[in-house]
């Protein structure tokens, strides 16, 4: 599948959102397409705090406290530590064009 040219950087990469939104019309898919990822996943602290700072924003903290456990304790997920080296690198990734 193609690209959309300003997603380009997300192609290829298992990217976790939440929206505490009510679910819209592909959110059925959405899950389906979820349960049945059998890659192993890998993301990172730096991630998950945005994640957690995207929710806290909306009153949604104990909805970040489940996810956050479900992802620390799911087998098939690897959470790359932080560290200022990774901060440094993620900080001098080209922006897109």
């Amino acid at each position: 599948m193609a690209c959309p040219k300003n997603e380009r950087r997300l192609c290829g990469h298992l990217v976790f959102s939440c929206d505490p939104q009510p679910p819209g019309p592909g959110h059925a898919r959405a899950v389906q397409l979820n349960r049945d990822e059998q890659r192993h996943r890998v993301t990172t602290d730096w991630v998950l705090v945005e994640v957690g700072d995207a929710l806290a924003r909306t009153g949604n903290r104990d909805v970040f406290a489940n996810f956050f456990d479900w992802i620390r304790n799911h087998s098939g997920t690897t959470i790359v530590p932080a560290t200022r080296s990774l901060l440094d690198d993620g900080v001098l990734l080209p922006l897109p064009p």
